[in-house]
């Protein structure tokens, strides 16, 4: 029982890690407007439109991607007593597999691939671990 315990509490983290990452599209695209004529509706419109957008409109995805993966590795830390590394960059790899194959699909900016992918989700499940880790020294709360 404690192991499928583990794995719904390592899938709902995920879960939640994923929301936030759409709460940070939703929020960001408010704050910083898309150019005209860019569609992010689907991929392919995305494809089509993404050399209309600025530097500042890559922003949002690389913050959403950070926020994401650092809210899903903090709570799989938090609610979780045991391997709780192992589970946040479980929650780091899961992440950086769907920003590196969009990397590969998207026509991005390389700055901004090389941030998204060195900085958004090992890093930060990391520190997601280090936040959120209870019952040992590398707690920070």
């Amino acid at each position: 029982m404690n192991r499928l315990k583990s794995i719904l509490i390592t899938i709902a983290a995920w879960l939640i890690g994923a929301l936030s990452n759409f709460f940070v599209i939703q929020v960001g695209g408010k704050i910083i407007p898309l150019p005209p004529g860019v569609d992010v509706s689907s991929q392919e419109s995305l494809l089509a439109t993404i050399h209309l957008m600025h530097p500042a409109n890559f922003i949002t995805p690389l913050l959403a991607h950070t926020v994401g993966t650092f809210v899903g590795a903090l709570l799989v830390s938090k609610w979780t007593a045991s391997q709780q590394l192992t589970k946040a960059l479980l929650i780091g790899l899961l992440f950086f597999i769907a920003g590196f194959y969009e990397v590969m699909v998207l026509n991005a900016p390389a700055w901004f691939e090389v941030l998204d992918v060195t900085l958004a989700y090992f890093p930060m499940a990391y520190l997601g671990y280090r936040v959120g880790a209870k019952g040992s020294d590398e707690s920070y709360f």
